[in-house]
This record gives C-alpha cells, sequence and structure tokens, in this order.
C-alpha cells in the first residue's frame, strides 16, 4: 500500500513541463500562421463581394437614370473613396459615389483594414459625361492578387492604355468597369 508520501513525491519535473509547453507553443503557432493565412484570403473575398455588389447597384443606377451616378466629394473626374488621400487625382468622403446608398445598396463599401492608410481602399472614377465608370479596391489585396491581365478583377483587360503598360496588371488592386473605361 502507498503511503501519502509516495503519493506526494511523483509528478512532472520542470524540464517535463518546460518540454509540454515547448510543444504546445509550437502547435498554436503553426495554428495561427494557417488561420492568419485564412483570414487574409477572406478579406480578399469580402472586397471581390463588395465590388461586384456595387457594380450591380451601378448598373441599377445606370438603368433607371440613363447615366452612373456621380464621384461624390464634389469630385468631378478624380477618383474618390472612403480612404486617406495623399495623391493629387484622388479626394476623399464617405459618400464617395453620389446617389447610390440607401436606394441602390444599403451602404457604400468601406475597406475598414486599411482606412488609415494613404491611396488604400475602395475608390470609385467616372468620365465628364457619366457614360463609363471605374470602380477599385486600391493597394488593399493580401493573397489572392491579380496575376494577369486575364484576371476577372485585373484593373484592365489588356496591356496598354494610360494606366496600363506595364508587362503585369498592379497585383493588389482589384476592379470592375464599365465596357467604355476598360483602357483607363
Amino acid at each position: 500500500m502507498k503511503t501519502t508520501m509516495d503519493i506526494l513525491k511523483r509528478g512532472f519535473t520542470l524540464i517535463e513541463l518546460m518540454v509540454v509547453v515547448a510543444i504546445i507553443a509550437v502547435l498554436a503557432g503553426l495554428i495561427y500562421a494557417n488561420f492568419g493565412d485564412a483570414r487574409s484570403q477572406s478579406n480578399d473575398q469580402i472586397r471581390k463581394t463588395d465590388l461586384l455588389e456595387v457594380q450591380v447597384s451601378l448598373e441599377l443606377y445606370k438603368a433607371q437614370n440613363g447615366h452612373y451616378p456621380e464621384a461624390g466629394c464634389s469630385a468631378g473626374t478624380d477618383w474618390t473613396g472612403a480612404s486617406v488621400v495623399s495623391a493629387s487625382g484622388f479626394k476623399t468622403c464617405a459618400n464617395y459615389i453620389d446617389g447610390l446608398a440607401p436606394i441602390y445598396i444599403p451602404k457604400l463599401p468601406v475597406d475598414e483594414k486599411n482606412l488609415s492608410k494613404a491611396n488604400v481602399g475602395y475608390f470609385y472614377k467616372t468620365n465628364a459625361n457619366q457614360t463609363a465608370y471605374k470602380l477599385i479596391a486600391l493597394d488593399s489585396i493580401e493573397v489572392l492578387t491579380v496575376d494577369s491581365y486575364d484576371h476577372k478583377l485585373a484593373r484592365c483587360p489588356k496591356q496598354g492604355g494610360a494606366e496600363c503598360s506595364a508587362a503585369t496588371p498592379p497585383a493588389k488592386t482589384y476592379a470592375v468597369y464599365s465596357r467604355a473605361a476598360e483602357d483607363w
């Protein structure tokens, strides 16, 4: 029969406890790395969905009004978005597409993760007579990047044009646009 002292002497040594803690730390690191990538992919999917949802809303607007909505922020033909802006040709305001929300879409998407970064997030631009538009998620794509001009959400559908002269399109930018805006 074992005495109370024999039971108390049995236990884990400090080395055994340290090994267990180290194994748990390694496993936690591996799990975090895998979930971090999944989170980035999820953010990219949300951006894709946001762009396509706004694209449908823009087409509904045009079907009812005969033209696309103006850019907000009194921008004219500048890019407008809900982000910090430091470059010329970009303006910022919460309602960066006039007249679209809440009638055609509940609210305009905002890239919350990148809201404090300059020239990163959703931006909209239309031509002077509002017959063409381009909506982009600028420099915010994390994992599911654009690798060719054939990509469905490439900023330009082919190489050439003012913003499309590089051998590969901007990898961290998704875009949707009207047919007349393909080359700008």
